[in-house]
């Protein structure tokens, strides 16, 4: 579960770029090798389907728009 809290946090800090490198820096600025590390083994390894989870996250997303 922490890779995916930090993951959504990496993409809701303010900062112009979005790769796990610079989300890692502002997650765990104390740690950022192996945070670097989790991140992108938590994105290049996902197992989810990318159209079920898009779907999941349109479902909760619309009804507050």
């Amino acid at each position: 579960m922490a890779p995916f809290r930090s993951y959504c946090t990496g993409l809701m800090l303010p900062g112009e770029r979005k790769s796990v490198e610079s989300m890692a820096a502002l997650v765990e600025p104390g740690r950022v090798g192996a945070a670097h590390q989790s991140l992108h083994h938590f994105v290049a390894k996902a197992a989810w389907d990318d159209v079920a989870v898009l779907g999941a996250v349109r479902d909760l997303v619309l009804p507050a728009l």
